[in-house]
């Protein structure tokens, strides 16, 4: 455990993972607000997210992100083998805290995931390798630009985690590592994604 001074969760070093305990003091925490942190962000600034930050922090070290295609579902797939990753390790979490969603984000996104899916299909975002596209869907926001302001941030990894998981249910011999070493279009190939 370190102190960043409310600066990166997680530092990652030739053998060790280190987490920035100022960062984890609550959503609630004052200084947060005082210091102009967004509440989509503070969100996340709570104890038990210590943990889940740490599993990905310490995956996507080892099994870090290779661009083949540059296609958004590439990374959307990378992101979520290592959400599906860190789910498995740690069973008895909620998958809202793993992926960083409250009760009601994580429901949302169960109920609107046929159209979420619509949306990236429709509006040819799924293969884009347009860079702004990217960060509407991956990136922390208040909200996922392609969708409704209803939608939490980083929808796209919440999609390329459910392609995951559909990936695993029809391929439960598939082992962690064989599964995160998988590609993005190994794993489209095998398992067509229609929620």
């Amino acid at each position: 455990a370190h102190l960043s001074g409310l600066n990166q969760s997680m530092v990652v070093g030739d053998g060790f993972v280190s987490g920035s305990i100022d960062n984890y003091m609550g959503s609630d925490y004052p200084l947060y607000a005082r210091v102009g942190i967004y509440r989509y962000l503070r969100q996340n600034m709570r104890p038990e997210k210590l943990v889940p930050d740490y599993i990905v922090a310490w995956l996507t070290t080892e099994y870090p992100f290779v661009q083949h295609s540059g296609e958004l579902v590439e990374e959307m797939i990378y992101r979520g083998k290592i959400l599906y990753t860190a789910s498995v390790l740690l069973p008895n979490l909620p998958d809202s805290v793993i992926i960083g969603y409250s009760a009601d984000q994580w429901k949302w996104c169960l109920k609107y995931e046929h159209d979420m899916w619509m949306v990236l299909v429709g509006s040819k975002h799924l293969f884009s390798r347009d860079a702004m596209i990217r960060i509407k869907y991956m990136n922390d926001a208040p909200f996922t630009k392609p969708f409704t302001q209803e939608s939490p941030g980083r929808a796209g990894a919440f999609v390329g985690w459910r392609i995951v998981e559909q990936y695993m249910r029809e391929h439960p011999e598939v082992s962690p590592k064989e599964w995160l070493l998988r590609t993005a279009d190994e794993i489209r190939r095998e398992t067509p994604y229609n929620p």
